[in-house]
């Protein structure tokens, strides 16, 4: 599956198994309190704790599926001026209304099923007014408003930290420390301290902003992962397979310069400048695992990461957009691209000289 849609997958999955936890909760505290009862209390209706329970759920996942749906495609972006507590409460209210209608239209689909009545026999409107008008409606509203909300809370905490960082969290897999092969780009923004005293830093701001979104389609379609933000620079990793396979690795440095190439235009109205970066990339072994009392966060050790960073440090000196290492290059299936080899160099650090490759499309 193309990665974008895989991860769009994964940012949908959790709405309909939320719903659906949501739904089976509520068929069983309906249970608990109907056990005993053949019709609903309020409008009456036949009450079978199989049927309920098999409407409530294809409701909840096809809800759930909805709202993931909608929310990942059309509204993740709006709300994003407001705080994070109020653009939950905003969407939570948007959603709850959607709910609403949705409850309305499948209350009237159930009851001309359970009843076998047509949908313009007046009794099947009186069943539902009565639903509507009951204080059970108000217990379903509350309910649904929860994992609403909660879906909505937990999509934006995988926002914020990153869809890899939270299902690594759920599966413990770096309770323990772990040794992986990995590869690592440093990019880095050019001139961005020029760049900050001449538009100011709340522009600076807004430039970077836009810089690190238009990377983010060629990281997620390369298969890669955000370990970090620094400043204007930004760290991709990828476990050594996947930025291997189909020189993933190189490529998002190719997509995102297409990407930036793209908009010039508008960074040039907007800001004065189109923003230029540089890159170096190096491969090795690292340890992972999780740190932090107060704050837990994943963490990456090991030379390659200090490597990487002289090796982008040096594209200034050397006069090259994207720097990679022998020990990199080696391991890089057959590609089209340009490697100039740049010399041995000294990393700081290192008692080990390092050759280094500047990469090039033809």
């Amino acid at each position: 599956m193309d990665p974008q849609k895989r991860r769009l997958l994964l940012k949908i999955l959790p709405y309909p198994i939320i719903f659906l936890v949501g739904g089976l909760m509520y068929a069983n505290i309906e249970y608990g309190l109907l056990s005993e009862s053949s019709t609903y209390p309020v409008s009456k209706t036949v009450y079978d704790p199989l049927n309920s329970t098999l409407s409530i759920s294809i409701m909840t996942i096809l809800l759930g599926l909805a709202l993931g749906i909608i929310e990942e495609s059309a509204f993740k972006n709006r709300f994003k001026h407001l705080s994070f507590t109020r653009k939950i409460l905003s969407k939570t209210l948007l959603y709850v209304f959607i709910f609403v209608v949705t409850l309305l239209l499948f209350s009237f689909g159930l009851n001309v099923l359970n009843t076998g009545k047509s949908l313009s026999d007046p009794a099947v409107y009186e069943t539902v007014f009565i639903f509507f008008t009951s204080y059970a409606i108000l217990s379903i509203v509350f309910f649904a408003g929860f994992f609403i909300g909660l879906s909505l809370f937990f999509t934006e905490i995988v926002d914020y930290l990153g869809l890899d960082v939270v299902s690594n969290f759920f599966s413990g897999k770096y309770a323990k420390p772990v040794y992986e092969n990995r590869i690592f780009m440093f990019l880095d923004m050019k001139s961005s301290t020029t760049i900050a005293e001449k538009i100011g830093h709340k522009k600076h701001y807004e430039l970077i902003n836009e810089y690190y979104g238009d990377m983010t389609k060629a990281i997620v379609r390369t298969e890669g992962s955000i370990y970090q933000y620094v400043g204007d620079e930004i760290v991709v990793s990828w476990k050594l397979e996947k930025g291997l396979k189909n020189w993933n690795c190189l490529q998002c440095f190719f997509l995102i310069e297409n990407s930036i190439d793209l908009r010039s235009e508008h960074y040039q109205n907007k800001y004065g400048i189109v923003p230029g970066f540089k890159a170096g990339l190096h491969c090795g072994e690292v340890t992972r695992g999780q740190i932090g009392e107060i704050k837990r966060d994943l963490l990456y050790t090991g030379d390659v990461l200090n490597a990487t960073a002289r090796i982008q440090g040096l594209c200034n000196q050397i006069g090259a957009n994207l720097l990679i290492s022998d020990q990199l290059k080696t391991q890089l299936p057959e590609n089209n691209l340009d490697y100039k080899p740049m010399g041995e160099y000294e990393l700081r650090g290192r008692l080990k000289k390092e050759t280094l490759f500047a990469v090039s499309v033809n």
